[in-house]
């Protein structure tokens, strides 16, 4: 299967989406990024589930003042049955804590 230049714009659109949220610290809108059931995997954790990990998220984005600064420094994405997989890496600036805590 292949994926249609359709389905690479609206991916695309939706990492975006996630990006902009996170840097604007804008819970609503990162849920929507994700899907009910979706898997969220953060180092050797795997969160399943919007409001998990919208949850979690919450947690880490709490330490953080002003910004967090991210890039995409590799993506991947396959069609599958159904719908698609893939994987996101992302490389974060995350130095300006709060109350002088620095990245977790």
């Amino acid at each position: 299967m292949v994926l249609s230049a359709r389905d690479e714009r609206e991916i695309r659109a939706l990492v975006a989406r996630y990006l902009d949220a996170v840097s604007r610290f804008d819970a609503t809108t990162l849920a929507t990024t994700w899907a009910a059931n979706g898997q969220w995997h953060v180092g050797p954790r795997t969160v399943v589930g919007r409001e998990a990990i919208v949850e979690l998220w919450e947690q880490i984005i709490a330490r953080y003042e002003s910004r967090i600064i991210q890039l995409m420094v590799d993506a991947q994405v396959h069609a599958a049955t159904g719908g698609g997989n893939g994987a996101l890496h992302l490389s974060r600036d995350r130095s300006q804590g709060r109350r002088g805590q620095g990245p977790p």
